[in-house]
């Protein structure tokens, strides 16, 4: 499953590829508006850029990269569908209830170079190289600092991070070289290796349509896991 930004009405669908490979997209409209009237969420925009599994739920994540606006501050924030009232409603739209939408969380993702890092991706943890699941569910998330002026135009980055949540604490680290040195790439995809728990693999967004994404290959050094 894909699941649409909500930053514009043409980007209010989700796009289900069956396990057989035939996709199909579900315009969700009625999702988004309920989630953007959840203004601890939403904040300023509606801006989904990360969607994760964990545990029975499926945990969406805004990136608050749009000024402020009417009043409303924009938000970083994360929050979670049931993963049984998703399906029901995936199957049957026009008949089953809208999945209820909770457990917002509000986060302060920090700056480099004096731009807003904001949300770009998020997913579950990989299991361990013997194939076993994580155990505490935690998610990894991506963010990126981008001087765009809202949700929809491009601009300047400064740099990215990746960042863990779990029950007890927020931690995040920032890309680097080799040598240490900071990385100014826009991550906009974020995958665990199921083979190396310490391996993430991460999609380059280079903002032009002449130029295709980059897969890029990360290292966790660390605690991570």
């Amino acid at each position: 499953m894909a699941v649409g930004s909500g930053s514009r009405p043409t980007r209010e669908q989700i796009l289900i590829v069956e396990p057989g490979g035939a996709a199909r997209y579900l315009a969700a409209g009625a999702l988004y508006r309920a989630l953007r009237r959840c203004r601890g969420f939403s904040g300023s925009r509606l801006n989904l850029e990360g969607a994760a599994s964990r545990g029975d739920a499926l945990w969406l994540f805004n990136r608050g990269n749009e000024p402020r606006r009417q009043g409303r501050a924009p938000s970083d924030a994360s929050g979670a569908l049931r993963w049984d009232a998703v399906l029901a409603w995936l199957d049957a739209p026009a008949r089953a209830p809208l999945p209820a939408f909770g457990q917002v969380a509000q986060y302060g993702l920090g700056s480099i170079a004096g731009c807003r890092l904001s949300f770009s991706d998020a997913c579950g943890l990989a299991g361990s190289a013997d194939g076993a699941a994580a155990t505490d569910g935690a998610l990894l998330y991506a963010a990126s600092a981008e001087a765009s002026p809202d949700a929809i135009a491009d601009g300047p980055v400064a740099g990215a991070v990746i960042g863990r949540i779990d029950a007890s604490a927020v931690r995040q680290a920032p890309l680097v070289d080799a040598d240490g040195r900071t990385l100014a790439l826009k991550l906009e995809g974020l995958c665990p290796d199921p083979r190396d728990p310490q391996r993430l693999f991460a999609v380059l967004d280079a903002d032009d349509p002449a130029r295709a994404c980059e897969l890029l290959e990360l290292v966790l050094e660390g605690p991570w896991t």
